[in-house]
């Protein structure tokens, strides 16, 4: 403890309680418990299964009382080798107080409540599974996971395990286990607190306490030429209050923007497609990568709100290797079931199923437009195409002021009309217990 006592104390608001690497204390009002897995890390039988009893118990509790949960290993974390534990037999077959036991007791707190876990090291083997398990992954720079150790990867598949290879450049961008980066254990916290700070439910909003953007830029920045690309990521800053967007798997499927900010102070879950990445096409991993962040945002009892700009979901062979029907078809569960608040809003084109995925008609409590927005099953540029080559016709997109569900914006009205529409009480019967948590 004494170790890291400073970075405990920042990282919790109140004086904690500790005991076997377990704290007790308070961030954001909210009671929040913070588990060292290391110091199950010893050769003494009893001690390493009396400590998973005692995990085991903790991890329920959580899911039960929904007592935010913070996971790290401190000290050397190097399980890349193979060790000979003799405990390993009872606790691996121990149905109530082994391995399994204590990851079941783990998943149980998906859904339930917020997990969070910081990588330090190289956690191989068992003890890759509750970062794995966790609702988001802070990776301490040069941490490395995977579920072979080096040398059993060596031994069985005649393959080097390069560490170097699992690390957040690997996970961040191919996997998605990856969710941020911290350069330091004490940068990790301080994300750890934001992102528990970012997730708390509407339930003390305090107007006023931010320093507005300049709303009126939205106009400027995004193209009315659909062919041209834009940065959604700027278009993110001016709506949301200043410094007020944390942004959740940066490098994963970056087609998709996902993360949390605040409007006037209340709090929002964010989804938008971002054009400068496949056009701001919806690719399976993308659509992974919704469906998982708006069920956290249930499960958080965040509103939802969806900034579109996209031309579908990819097609041809490559997409449908990485099965893009079962993607897409796992996103639209996930929205149907999210019982989140959801306010779709077009900034400049809505097209084909995309339209969809992006919580539009049939899944959406609200949709909105800005004016010279298009919606339709293709763009203008392919309808006609198909019609000159194909013969075949397929409707020219329309304006959102010929779809009578659609509410019309003006661009500097955006940030406002999602705060009435955050703020809505018709909305409050929606919230119930949320317990469907979608994988990376």
């Amino acid at each position: 403890m004494s170790e890291y006592s400073e970075i405990y104390e920042e990282f919790f608001d109140a004086p904690t309680t500790n005991f076997n690497g377990v704290s007790y204390g308070n961030v954001a009002g909210r009671r929040v418990c913070l588990v060292d897995l290391a110091v199950c890390q010893t050769d003494r039988q009893t001690n390493l299964v009396g400590l998973t009893a005692q995990r085991i118990k903790l991890f329920r509790e959580a899911a039960c009382e929904k007592i935010p949960v913070v996971i790290w290993f401190s000290g050397d974390t190097d399980t890349s080798q193979t060790k000979v534990d003799p405990s390993a037999g009872r606790l691996f077959l121990d149905a109530e107080g082994g391995i399994g036991a204590l990851y079941a007791a783990i998943a149980s707190c998906a859904g339930r409540t917020t997990l969070v876990s910081i990588l330090t090291g190289a956690p191989r083997h068992s003890r890759s599974f509750p970062f794995a398990l966790s609702d988001i992954c802070i990776f301490v720079r040069d941490a490395t996971i995977s579920l072979g150790k080096d040398d059993l990867v060596n031994l069985l598949l005649k393959e080097e395990n390069n560490p170097a290879f699992y690390g957040y450049e690997f996970h961040s961008k191919v996997t998605g286990l990856a969710d941020m980066e911290a350069s330091d254990v004490s940068t990790a916290f301080q994300l750890a607190k934001q992102y528990l700070l970012s997730t708390v439910e509407n339930t003390d909003i305090q107007s006023g306490f931010h320093v507005e953007n300049n709303r009126n830029k939205l106009e400027e920045i995004i193209p009315s030429n659909p062919m041209n690309a834009f940065d959604i990521h700027q278009a993110i800053e001016v709506i949301l209050d200043q410094k007020g967007f944390l942004e959740i798997r940066p490098k994963f499927a970056p087609e998709v923007v996902t993360g949390y900010g605040t409007v006037d102070g209340v709090r929002l879950s964010i989804v938008a497609n971002n054009s400068t990445v496949n056009g701001g096409l919806i690719f399976p991993d993308a659509a992974r990568k919704i469906a998982r962040h708006i069920s956290l945002a249930a499960v958080y009892r965040l509103p939802i709100v969806f900034f579109v700009d996209t031309g579908g979901f990819m097609i041809g062979s490559q997409a449908e290797k990485n099965s893009i029907m079962n993607a897409a078809a796992a996103l639209f569960i996930a929205l149907e079931n999210c019982t989140s608040p959801k306010l779709s809003i077009v900034l400049r084109r809505g097209y084909s199923a995309g339209l969809y995925a992006m919580a539009g008609p049939g899944f959406a409590d609200q949709l909105a437009a800005l004016p010279n927005s298009k919606l339709g099953i293709v763009s203008s540029r392919l309808s006609s195409k198909m019609r000159i080559e194909k013969s075949t016709t397929i409707p020219q997109p329309i304006s959102p002021e010929s779809a009578s569900d659609y509410e019309i914006l003006k661009p500097e009205n955006v940030s406002s009309y999602i705060k009435e529409f955050a703020t809505n009480p018709k909305y409050a019967k929606k919230w119930r217990d949320y317990e469907l948590v979608m994988p990376r």
